[in-house]
């Protein structure tokens, strides 16, 4: 298995109120073992970013050889749900990595439970997405992460504002 670029620029990406510069990404890693998913999540960022790199990485083992030998994204979106190690062990390991700490790392998941949230927001994660039911719904917690006050200015937000956009996501 190999990482898969889809682009190699810098992107700026706008708040969508304001269409001003909100924060610069050049490289996000995107941990997702559905194609279909990936799909709409690679879709998504870069309907908003334009052009950047995405590399994806299709299940844990992946990820952590990828962090070993690559160079470091400026962020992680990490599905919990992944074969062969899972991401809350993988979100443990680059948490506790001093080289690789700083990195964000955003959690992505079906599972809306309090138990999810509260172990991804203990190991360190430093914001918890709830996969919605439509394209729609992807893109609006795309830009609400990117545009998000804690985002922006490299701050771990308190638990009451770690989960974003609560209310699009699927119900259980």
């Amino acid at each position: 298995m190999v990482a898969t670029p889809i682009n190699r620029n810098t992107a700026i990406c706008f708040d969508p109120n304001l269409e001003l510069p909100t924060v610069q990404i050049k490289k996000i890693l995107l941990a997702e073992d559905d194609d279909d998913d990936f799909y709409l999540f690679n879709s998504a960022i870069l309907s908003i970013c334009g052009s950047l790199e995405i590399l994806r990485s299709n299940n844990g083992a992946m990820l952590s050889s990828l962090m070993e030998t690559s160079k470091k994204p400026d962020i992680i979106i990490l599905d919990i749900n992944m074969p062969f190690k899972n991401g809350i062990l993988c979100l443990r390991e680059i948490k506790g990595n001093p080289r690789l700490s700083s990195i964000k790392v955003v959690m992505y998941s079906t599972s809306g439970s309090n138990k999810d949230i509260d172990t991804c927001y203990k190991y360190g994660a430093d914001f918890y997405l709830v996969k919605p039911i439509s394209y729609a719904s992807i893109v609006q917690q795309f830009k609400d992460l990117f545009s998000n006050e804690y985002f922006l200015t490299n701050q771990r937000p308190p638990r009451e504002k770690f989960v974003l956009n609560n209310s699009l996501f699927y119900s259980f």
